[in-house]
């Protein structure tokens, strides 16, 4: 239902926006601006909703949490500065939006390291390989045909 009302109050703001551009342009673009933080405002919650249960989900498959945080870390990024690249462009300043769409890339990436660390780890360790599924996985997948633990293992995945 919140939904419902968001997509509502962006209308209503668009069509109010669009009507007083000429007019008053700055005031068309608050108008406009008010409406997206209405509407991200009003995401919060079902986003929330969304972080936990990838969390309990993480921890029901016996993955470690930093991999769902530097994941949510770059969407949060992404999202961020596709806004801010966003009212950039609407007010006019298409060279901003251009750098700040940069600058999301490379924090998006800065906040993805440890999480490449993690997977170069897994790929590179070979001793406890056996014992945690992802990377007894990730093993096989990379066409090791022995799992580091001295056991040769012809399973098919």
């Amino acid at each position: 239902m919140a939904a419902v009302r968001a997509i509502a109050v962006s209308l209503v703001a668009a069509a109010l926006a669009v009507t007083i551009r000429r007019d008053n342009p700055v005031f068309a673009l608050l108008i406009a601006v008010s409406a997206a933080l209405f509407a991200m405002w009003t995401a919060l919650e079902p986003l929330r909703e969304l972080t936990d249960e990838l969390f309990t989900l993480a921890e029901d498959a016996n993955l470690q949490t930093g991999v769902i945080t530097a994941v949510l870390k770059c969407v949060a990024i992404g999202i961020l500065a596709r806004f801010g690249a966003d009212i950039l462009r609407d007010s006019g300043m298409g060279a901003a939006a251009s750098s700040v769409e940069l600058l999301g890339v490379a924090a998006g990436l800065w906040s993805a390291l440890p999480l490449l660390r993690m997977c170069l780890d897994a790929i590179s360790e070979e001793n406890n390989c056996a014992d945690n599924p992802v990377l007894f996985t990730c093993s096989l997948r990379l066409g090791r045909g022995n799992t580091g633990c001295g056991k040769a293992d012809n399973r098919r995945y």
